[in-house]
């Protein structure tokens, strides 16, 4: 008899035991069941997401061609009235959205978008020379070199220098170079023009 009662008894203990592990791991099924579930809505809902487009309704003017309104131009950047404030959101965004990993092409890229070949050999950095405006005290520059940064999750102060790891300094001379090209750079222009003329011709 005692050896009944304790046979019952184990059974009773083992059954108890093997009911708490199967709890467990149905309550472990359940978790990861809800967890695949809610990654499963996170995708279809950022499927659905309407992508918002990007305005630069205010950027028309660019790329300028012109001295006086590259000077107006220029003057908008910094006023705080409604209109001129989402002008210089627009051209802070325009700048931020280029997808180079080096400073000296980012230039390359940027500095088209804002005014031609032709307005760039009007324009000097520093030292004016006769027909030539010094764009050193501009605000286009200061405010590419100085430029805040916005990430998709978060955003944070940060400049176009500190993006390409370089100085304030190393931005200005790079947008000066550019200036200096801009002549060689309609030449360049014009001898491709005139080569891809000759191949239609032939």
């Amino acid at each position: 008899m005692p050896f009944l009662l304790f046979t019952i008894s184990s059974i009773f203990y083992l059954s108890i035991i093997w009911n708490h592990a199967c709890r467990n791991i149905l309550l472990s099924a359940i978790r990861k069941l809800d967890t695949l579930l809610l990654q499963n809505q996170n995708i279809n809902a950022r499927r659905n997401e309407v992508a918002v487009p990007v305005i630069y309704d205010k950027l028309d003017i660019l790329p300028i061609d012109n001295l006086e309104s590259l000077k107006q131009f220029d003057q908008n950047l910094v006023k705080r009235d409604p209109e001129n404030v989402d002008l210089q959101t627009q051209f802070r965004n325009k700048i931020s959205s280029c997808g180079e990993t080096e400073m000296k092409k980012a230039i390359i890229m940027t500095l088209p978008k804002i005014l031609t070949n032709e307005l760039g050999t009007k324009l000097v950095w520093m030292i004016k020379a006769e027909g030539k405006v010094p764009i050193q005290n501009f605000n286009f520059p200061e405010i590419i070199a100085i430029i805040t940064i916005v990430e998709k999750f978060h955003s944070f102060p940060a400049t176009f220098s500190d993006k390409y790891h370089c100085t304030k300094e190393d931005v200005k001379a790079r947008i000066k170079l550019w200036l200096q090209k801009s002549g060689d750079r309609i030449r360049a222009d014009l001898k491709k023009a005139e080569k891809n003329r000759d191949v239609a011709i032939n």
